[in-house]
């Protein structure tokens, strides 16, 4: 059962907010429509003659079957972290309007209306390798020039990346699947002891916005001073996951992996290895999670499921320490 949803979301008190935010030059009706499919805030279209806007409120709860409990301010640092990011890589994130930490909303730049999800992009089978190649070009920008810079330690809110990623990937994984639980614990300790830059902590196909004009990346709320790995390791597993979802595709997604990696280890020399089992093992333990954690990945069938249960299990058993040791083993294992 789905936890508590916000409190007063409802597109009457967005109205209200956007108006009390002054965030429309013009006295255009407002129209708002929420938009389905996260879980973790609630999500609207807000727009007011040409002016179009994203408004995000977060609640006690995430929005899944499991009882999530996540702190509410998780969107106020997305908004400050969104900033920052903005300041060190103009035109790759979505703009922030307004941060409102009293009612623990905010308001973006809503994407022009051609710009698509990378995640459905993937689903269809629309591969693009130089997608991956600028996404690992932003991402080893992002790591390298934060490295180590003080300028950047007040985005460090680990509470959050616990709350909505150690917990409910690693340590529910390893709650649930005892067999593995003694790698997974290694795996999680690796990341807790690794903090050297910032780590957006959700940087995947659904959280990436393309267009002609560009992209843009999104949903940053867990972002911290953390280990890099952890934001190499989550977009692989993506790009794993959707191999296995269209197995006669998986060419495709590994040459995006391999784009990517490439690309990042290029704008991020000091980012860490891309490679060796540490990366390995944390993508096999990734994978297991979307199986077993508090986030199932909802595209994957049974015979998905299956096929991720024993990718995930077979690298962790076998400290497996190149990338292209479990591609390979996806591809064998492919109906």
């Amino acid at each position: 059962m789905n936890g508590p949803s916000t409190e007063g979301t409802t597109p009457e008190a967005i109205e209200a907010w956007v108006r009390q935010q002054a965030l429309f030059a013009t006295d255009a009706p407002v129209r708002v429509r929420p938009l389905l499919g996260g879980v973790s805030s609630e999500v609207f279209d807000v727009q007011a003659g040409d002016t179009r806007m994203v408004v995000k409120r977060a609640g006690p709860y995430m929005l899944t079957d499991d009882v999530w409990p996540a702190a509410p301010r998780r969107v106020v640092h997305e908004g400050e972290v969104l900033r920052a990011l903005g300041s060190l890589t103009p035109g790759a994130v979505a703009p922030v309007l307004a941060i409102d930490e009293g009612t623990f909303t905010i308001a973006m730049q809503h994407a022009p209306p051609s710009w698509t999800v990378w995640k459905s992009a993937l689903l269809e089978g629309d591969v693009d390798p130089g997608v991956g190649a600028r996404l690992g070009s932003l991402l080893g920008t992002w790591h390298q020039r934060t490295l180590g810079d003080e300028r950047f330690s007040h985005l460090d809110d680990y509470e959050l990346f616990e709350q909505l990623r150690l917990s409910p990937y690693l340590t529910t994984t390893a709650q649930r699947c005892p067999g593995q639980r003694a790698s997974l614990e290694e795996v999680e300790a690796r990341v807790r002891a690794t903090r050297t830059c910032l780590v957006h902590g959700d940087f995947s196909p659904k959280n990436i916005l393309l267009g002609d004009e560009g992209l843009w990346a999104l949903d940053c709320e867990v972002a911290h001073i953390g280990d890099p790995q952890f934001d190499l390791a989550f977009m692989l597993n993506h790009l794993l996951m959707k191999a296995l979802h269209r197995p006669a595709s998986s060419g495709a997604y590994r040459l995006v992996s391999q784009q990517f990696t490439t690309e990042y280890t290029r704008a991020a020399p000091d980012g860490g290895e891309v490679d060796g089992e540490p990366l390995c093992g944390l993508l096999a333990a990734l994978l297991l999670a979307r199986v077993h954690g508090k986030s199932p990945a909802e595209y994957l069938d049974g015979h998905g499921r299956a096929r991720a249960e024993a990718l995930s299990t077979w690298a962790l058993e076998r400290h497996v320490d190149a990338l292209d040791d479990i591609w390979d083993r996806l591809e064998e294992s492919a109906p």
